[in-house]
């Protein structure tokens, strides 16, 4: 069976939120989807694909930021939006883009829902949803 059929399948059944065995005969079989996710899942390949993609673009500019430091930035009410200092609007606007792209993985049925439970076959759903709207994300 061809491995972009099946990559399709998995995409389709994981962003719809289906059970395996009500993926679309199109893809394949149901039990190769859900048997190939689970194996490429504990062996990685997900987060590979994921490194491999980030690894082609750009160095990235960081992304990561915490409650904490979430909280520390404080943004002036909107009558004194003239003041806003630099920093902490380019801490907001990569905030803004996190919160955009938790918005977008929520989206997905499947994470919403939390099929998955296990962390080897979360983390991939995670990591595809990551894949396919990072362009989206980047470019608000």
């Amino acid at each position: 069976m061809d491995d972009r059929r099946v990559l399709s399948g998995i995409i389709y059944v994981v962003g719809h939120g289906l059970q395996w065995r009500k993926a679309p005969a199109a893809y394949g079989p149901h039990k190769t989807l859900c048997n190939r996710f689970v194996r490429w899942s504990r062996m990685g390949v997900f987060a590979r694909f994921f490194a491999a993609l980030a690894a082609e673009g750009a160095p990235p500019a960081p992304l990561m930021i915490d409650a904490p430091t979430s909280r520390r930035i404080a943004l002036p009410p909107a009558s004194s939006k003239k003041g806003l200092v630099a920093a902490a609007s380019a801490h907001y606007r990569q905030r803004h883009r996190i919160d955009n792209l938790f918005g977008k993985i929520k989206d997905w049925r499947r994470t919403a829902m939390r099929y998955d439970r296990c962390a080897h076959t979360l983390f991939p759903v995670f990591t595809l949803a990551a894949n396919l709207h990072s362009d989206s994300i980047s470019e608000s």
